[in-house]
This record gives C-alpha cells, sequence and structure tokens, in this order.
C-alpha cells in the first residue's frame, strides 16, 4: 500500500531518513576540517606608510623628602634635572681641553720632560678667554696645576699639572741622592712644600724666596720643641742636619738653579731687586722645537701668495727643524695670534696675520 502525504510541508518519515542518508554520505567525500590552531591571515590594508616615532614613555620622578603631602601644591623631579644641575658632577670646559693637550703630548720623545699644556693651544681650543683666564686662576689657586712663563721675551706661558710637577721633583731627589747629594733633597722638599704651595705667581724675588725657605710653620716649631724635649742630645743633633737652617741660602738658590727649577730674570730699566722665574726642569728641547716650528711655518707663509694656505695642505707637509706634531704648532700659533682660521668651501684656510712674528 502507498503511503499518501498530505500537502502540509512537513516530510514523511520516509523521506527523513532518506535525507540523512545522503547527509552521511557527502561528509564522508568533503576535505578535513580545518584545525584550530591554523587562522586565516588577515588582508593587509593599503595605505600611506606611518612613519611617525611613537612618544617615549614618561620619565620616573620622585618627590623630595622635605616636601609635604599636598593635592594643591605638589612639586615633582626627575633624575635627569637634578643631574644636570648639579655642575660639579661635570668636568668645566677648561679641565676637558687641558686633559686633551695635555694627552697630545709627546711622551715617547721627551720622557724626562713632564706634559706641558701650551696656553696659546689652549686659547686656540676654547673662544671665551675671559672664563678661561678665570677657571686658570681657580685651579692655580686651587694648586691643581702651575703656570709658568717661556723665555721668548713675549708673553708666552705653558701650564704643568701639580701631579706631574711633584713626580718631577720625586725623581730629582732620587737622582741626587743616588750619588750622594743629601742638600738637594732638603732644599727640594722646602722648594715643594713652602714655595710652591704659597707662592703663584711666574716670577718671585730673591728676598722672597730666601723668606718663605728659611720660613719655619708654627707646627713644624711645636714639633720640634716637643721632640727635643723628648729626645736625647743624639737625635737632636740628627735634626738639625736634615734641617734646611744647616745649608746657606746662597747654596739653596744654587742648588734649585742647578736641578733647572728656577732661572735668572735679566734685569730691565724699572727692576732693581734680583728675580727668578720658576721653570719646569728638563724642557729645554720641547721649548726649542716650539720655537724653531713657529719660524719655520711663519717662514714658509711669507714666501706663498697672499701669505695663506690650506690646511689639508699644511698638515701634508713634514718640518725640518722640529719633530712635533704640525697640528700642535698650528694651534700655537692660532692662540697667538699669528694665523687666523677661515671656513671656506674648500676647506679651512691658514693666513697669516700682517705684522704679526714670531
Amino acid at each position: 500500500a502507498v503511503v499518501s502525504t498530505q500537502s502540509t510541508g512537513n516530510p514523511t518519515k520516509t523521506e527523513k531518513e532518506k535525507k540523512t542518508q545522503t547527509n552521511k554520505h557527502q561528509m564522508k567525500r568533503t576535505t578535513p576540517s580545518t584545525p584550530q590552531f591554523y587562522k586565516t591571515p588577515t588582508k593587509v590594508k593599503k595605505g600611506p606608510i606611518d612613519t611617525t616615532t611613537p612618544s617615549p614613555p614618561p620619565l620616573e620622578t620622585y618627590k623630595t623628602p622635605n616636601e609635604k603631602d599636598s593635592s594643591s601644591t605638589t612639586t615633582y623631579f626627575s633624575f635627569e634635572d637634578e643631574l644636570l644641575n648639579d655642575a660639579s658632577l661635570f668636568p668645566s670646559d677648561t679641565m676637558v681641553g687641558l686633559q686633551l693637550i695635555k694627552s697630545q703630548f709627546p711622551r715617547m720623545k721627551y720622557p724626562k720632560t713632564p706634559p706641558i699644556v701650551m696656553l696659546s693651544i689652549l686659547y686656540s681650543v676654547l673662544e671665551d678667554r675671559t672664563s678661561l683666564d678665570r677657571e686658570l686662576e681657580q685651579l692655580k689657586r686651587s694648586g691643581v696645576l702651575r703656570v709658568f712663563k717661556l723665555g721668548t721675551g713675549k708673553n708666552d706661558y705653558s701650564i704643568v699639572f701639580m701631579d706631574d710637577y711633584r713626580m718631577k721633583l720625586d725623581a730629582i731627589k732620587f737622582d741626587r741622592a743616588a750619588i750622594g747629594e743629601k742638600r738637594d733633597s732638603i732644599v727640594l722638599d722646602g722648594f715643594l712644600k713652602k714655595v710652591l704651595s704659597q707662592y703663584h705667581d711666574v716670577n718671585i724675588t730673591k728676598d722672597d724666596l730666601v723668606n718663605i725657605l728659611y720660613r719655619k710653620d708654627s707646627e713644624e716649631t711645636n714639633s720640634n720643641n716637643n721632640s727635643s724635649s723628648s729626645s736625647s742630645s743624639n737625635s737632636t743633633n740628627k735634626e738639625a742636619t736634615n734641617s734646611i737652617e744647616t745649608i746657606l741660602p746662597e747654596d739653596a738658590i744654587t742648588i734649585l738653579v742647578t736641578n733647572r727649577l728656577i732661572t735668572l730674570t735679566p734685569l730691565t730699566s724699572l727692576e732693581t731687586a734680583a728675580s727668578y722665574t720658576f721653570s719646569i726642569p728638563h724642557s729645554g728641547g720641547f721649548l726649542t722645537c716650539i720655537l724653531k716650528g713657529r719660524k719655520e711655518i711663519v717662514g714658509f707663509l711669507k714666501r706663498r701668495k697672499y701669505n695663506e694656505i690650506l690646511e689639508d695642505e699644511l698638515m701634508k707637509r713634514k718640518l725640518k727643524s722640529s719633530d712635533i706634531s704640525i697640528k700642535w704648532h698650528v694651534g700655537d700659533l692660532i692662540g697667538l695670534g699669528v694665523l687666523e682660521k677661515i671656513d671656506t668651501t674648500s676647506g679651512y684656510l691658514l693666513r697669516l696675520i700682517a705684522g704679526a712674528d714670531v
């Protein structure tokens, strides 16, 4: 018998069974399902590339300990601002320039000479000479460095750090003690502890030199009184032999001149008292090359048309009368006001200033 269906739209039982069978048959033929870990790549929208850099995160801030917690008035300071405001944490331009020029000193060629910084080269590196002279005076008064006047007859000065100068004096004392010159050590000790620590000028009169060298400090006098009261006569005589009082002033000055620590200053028409100029021991060869190099460069520029030359071209030359770097000589002449440095399209031009001479 054939089962008749009504026109209600609902399939009969046999039609449902046929439909489920066809679905199962189709599922076997289809491809396996996509794994869960696989993701379809998203399409990138075309457009202009964003080249703007993202803003950095805000700096960490802190509140001062003395500051009260109040919502109305609260001031915050960053660590970077505190470091920049503390000028003592950073070296000054003068100290940086001094260390830079000192590092360029030819120590291999002049091993016995303490590293010398020419003031003229420092002037060519730093433009503000007023602040430079003020900082140099402070460093000189504080005992960091010492300024020496060169015997060129002009306002020509050199700078030596006191640590390097003390090392040189210690080397001189060791050499003199090795040959049995004990008096030299006594005079050099007094010269370093008394004269150099109290007198900061480039020249000193003979009377001032003797007075400072033979002056007794209050602490030294008290120590001598205590030691003489408590020690025996033998120890007192031993201390007396190691005192500078046993050396005549003329002999002490001769010892300082022999070791090239001071030189006799020529008297002028306005000067009547004898004076001495503080000097750098074993610096004669270096200063001689400085003077000869100056004259060779100035003479070479005088023979050129317009008295000028490109800096790169001059750097390629080799000096005949000096074994010091020509870059050192150029900075020296610029600081002395003999050369001027002009920026051109072809590079820096060095020109001899009219009327300047060395």
